[in-house]
């Protein structure tokens, strides 16, 4: 590979494809010559119409035969990467529902926490609906929270802001 960003790379891909000619009936081979086809592709001086000549001369008249061979591989490969991206995309959706989920728990627990402290043991009801509360309603309570001076002061609010 010491070839690659070198002007003579043109000149000595046969004579690197050749010493595998005898080998590529393996399937290791195969493999391993798929790996250096797609390392040597991604040099944007070779082509697919290069490479396949290259071959050609490597494997006497046979590149093309070995190019679709190899084609067939790259497109099974990358249909799976495409599928593991796929997943890993769900996985984010997973991991941002739960950072959201974990905020909003946190939010709760803080605002449970700020009434017991101000106001001593609060009702149940309370509770419930901080616990069921969206993303507005907490934020919408907490900063209203500074405000009261008594639990009667959260039910007048409650009352106000989100009775039906």
């Amino acid at each position: 590979m010491k070839y690659y960003f070198s002007d003579e790379l043109f000149n000595k891909l046969p004579d690197i494809f050749s010493l595998l000619a005898d080998l590529v009936q393996q399937k290791s081979t195969i493999e391993f010559l798929s790996i250096v086809l797609e390392y040597i592709g991604t040099n944007q001086r070779c082509d697919e119409d290069f490479l396949k000549e290259s071959l050609d001369k490597a494997f006497e008249n046979k590149g093309e035969e070995i190019m679709h061979t190899l084609a067939e591989k790259l497109v099974d490969k990358y249909s799976l990467a495409e599928k593991l991206v796929d997943k890993y995309s769900l996985a984010d959706k997973w991991i941002d529902q739960g950072k959201k989920e974990g905020k909003k728990e946190g939010k709760t627990q803080l605002l449970s926490f700020l009434f017991e402290e101000r106001f001593g043991s609060i009702p149940q009801q309370i509770t419930k609906q901080i616990n069921q509360a969206d993303d507005k309603l907490i934020e919408d309570l907490t900063r209203s929270f500074l405000r009261f001076q008594s639990i009667n002061d959260y039910y007048l609010w409650w009352e106000k802001h989100y009775s039906a």
